[in-house]
């Protein structure tokens, strides 16, 4: 039944009045034979073309150049948060820092032996050898202070 088993071909032959075409079909087949003419609006010169190219870039370049700059307050307006957002941070942390190791003293650490030292140079101008006990005695507050504060220090960390 199949292709296989049948080794006879037939010839098939139509005839031209056996093909009855429709007017309609006619009419489509003659239309897309005929050449496209194209109207006035239609054609493409090229000035006219380069011309709405032209402004159709122009366009396009405008919005871009918007979109940037857009984006670019954006950018700005973030980057001016973020500084002022590090600008306190660094203040909190300078007044931190501060408070915790440059505690003012009262009056100063040696006032005395300081003063001692200022009156001794008053009475004895141009004679500053006379006052180096008094020297002696302010620097050796200042270290013992020194070493006060940073065993403060350490205690403290």
């Amino acid at each position: 039944m199949g292709a296989g088993s049948s080794n006879q071909t037939r010839d098939v032959t139509f005839h031209p009045d056996d093909i009855i075409v429709s007017e309609e079909v006619v009419n489509r087949i003659r239309k897309a034979a005929a050449p496209v003419k194209e109207t006035e609006s239609e054609v493409h010169t090229p000035e006219s073309f380069k011309a709405k190219y032209s402004l159709s870039l122009k366009h396009e370049l405008e919005e871009a150049e918007k979109r940037y700059e857009k984006s670019l307050r954006l950018i700005e307006h973030r980057d001016e948060e973020l500084f002022n957002k590090a600008a306190e941070e660094y203040t909190r942390t300078v007044e931190r820092l501060e408070n915790k190791y440059m505690r003012p003293t009262p009056g100063g650490c040696c006032a005395a032996a300081e003063q001692r030292v200022e009156d001794c140079y008053k009475q004895n101008p141009g004679r500053i050898l006379l006052c180096s006990k008094f020297v002696t005695e302010y620097d050796r507050c200042v270290q013992n202070f020194l070493v006060t504060l940073s065993r403060k220090m350490s205690n403290t960390a």
